[in-house]
């Protein structure tokens, strides 16, 4: 039995016909359709059977009963070509199995890829919360900006060994950890692998040093390394890029990076934080009273951002899969250990440490989804989308207020036992004295 032949994908470019094919029982078995259907559209497939030599049947079977197929049983004696009809309610990348017996009486079958794209339909609250995001975000930096020093930053900057070791642990351990993990949990769903991938080939986000602030890290390391890792992109990102998608994905054209997306966040990133440092030059006033709002306002921004990131993503949900979530949960967790390790072996302080953890595994997810929606068209984007989801919704936000806050309960039920503890020693001390007076 002769394995699939290697499908090409043509990046940036409508996938519109697919051919599978392989040699069952001796015939050449092939899948193909003009054009792949939508979600709740019924699309036409044709199987074609060449090289017949005897009487066989085929028999055929989704690998999900969503996908509807209005034939499963095929009979052939000559070289023909057979339509039938497919249909789902569900985007997905199914495999339908199309198997027969051989003269021994034994089972030959194999897979063929049945792509159902997604319908995207406007979504006036996914609208919004965008437009709302981007201005929050905006005004985070702005507030991010009003808590810099100006010295420290430029002292990193000019000494730069934490930032250097944040870009070697982003740019070097990350995209290959990524490929570590990607093969152990991802090795048979090669799209969802190349998604796990790019995240880790992603520079830093604004939300690691939000959560820089929340966590008391050194929130000038943490912008001063965002800044670097976004520059740094340009090239770093590229070649990773590069590299995974030709060795990888076997892409036959080079895959297109966002680089206006990426300058975007590094405008976005620099244009507030300078407007905040020029607010507390001009007006320390006013940017005392802005740094107070800066760590309510952070964690508002957090659930804001999970809670509306889930509700316009839920779609995930509906096709998600274990390893879709361990994979870059293992991934995620391995990036704050990483960042913990190196930074602990460079003798960093505490808040250093922190900043470097963070930015370490919380990537900006937003250039990865930018390259699989500009490459793969839908259900591949959104098969490489999958892990890139379950990141966000494992590593980054969730898991941080959870953790935040497991941590602020234990902070104030320890401070309320202590300070018990104290005051009963206190009461004890008087009680004690005054005993000691009444006595005498």
């Amino acid at each position: 039995m002769v394995p699939p032949t290697i499908i090409r994908l043509l990046l940036g470019m409508q996938i519109f016909a697919l051919v599978d094919a392989a040699q069952l029982c001796d015939t050449n078995v092939t899948l193909f359709s003009e054009k792949w259907g939508r979600e709740g559209e019924i699309f036409n497939v044709t199987i074609s059977f060449q090289n017949v030599t005897k009487k066989t049947v085929f028999n055929l079977v989704p690998d999900w009963d969503r996908l509807q197929v209005s034939d499963t049983v095929f009979e052939v004696m000559e070289d023909s070509e057979v339509d039938m009809n497919m249909t789902s309610n569900q985007f997905y990348l199914y495999k339908v199995k199309i198997s027969c017996l051989n003269g021994d009486s034994e089972e030959e079958s194999e897979n063929f890829e049945v792509p159902v794209s997604r319908t995207v339909t406007s979504n006036t609250v996914a609208l919004v919360f965008q437009r709302i995001m981007t201005v929050s975000l905006a005004f985070a930096m702005l507030l991010m900006g009003c808590e810099l020093k100006f010295e420290i930053v430029r002292a990193y900057l000019l000494r730069p060994m934490a930032p250097a070791a944040g870009m070697f642990c982003q740019y070097v351990c990350m995209p290959v950890m990524a490929y570590v993990i990607g093969y152990f949990f991802l090795s048979d769903d090669i799209y969802a692998r190349y998604g796990l991938i790019l995240i880790g080939c992603s520079p830093g986000g604004s939300f690691s040093n939000f959560w820089a602030a929340i966590w008391g890290g050194d929130l000038d390391l943490s912008v001063t390394m965002t800044f670097c890792s976004t520059v740094a992109s340009f090239g770093f990102t590229t070649f990773w890029v590069w590299l995974f998608g030709r060795y990888v994905l076997n892409a036959d054209k080079p895959i297109d990076l966002p680089y206006l997306q990426l300058f975007l966040s590094l405008v976005s990133l620099v244009v507030p934080v300078f407007i905040g440092l020029l607010i507390t030059y001009k007006r320390p006033d006013l940017s005392a009273k802005l740094v107070k709002l800066s760590r309510p306002f952070f964690m508002v921004m957090m659930l804001l951002v999970t809670t509306m990131g889930t509700y316009a993503n839920l779609f995930f949900f509906s096709v998600v899969s274990w390893y879709h979530l361990v994979a870059p949960a293992v991934l995620g967790v391995c990036g704050y250990v990483v960042g913990i390790l190196f930074a602990s072996f460079l003798c960093l302080k505490k808040e250093q440490i922190i900043a470097l953890s963070l930015e370490t595994a919380i990537q900006n997810a937003g250039i990865a989804i930018m390259i699989l929606q500009s490459n793969l068209a839908s259900p591949y984007g959104d098969m490489a989308l999958l892990p890139v989801i379950g990141y966000l919704t494992t590593t980054s936000g969730p898991l941080n207020i959870v953790m935040y806050s497991l941590y602020r309960l234990f902070t104030f039920l320890t401070e309320k036992i202590i300070g018990s503890k104290g005051e009963n020693q206190e009461l004890r001390k008087v009680v004690a004295h005054d005993n000691k007076a009444y006595s005498n």
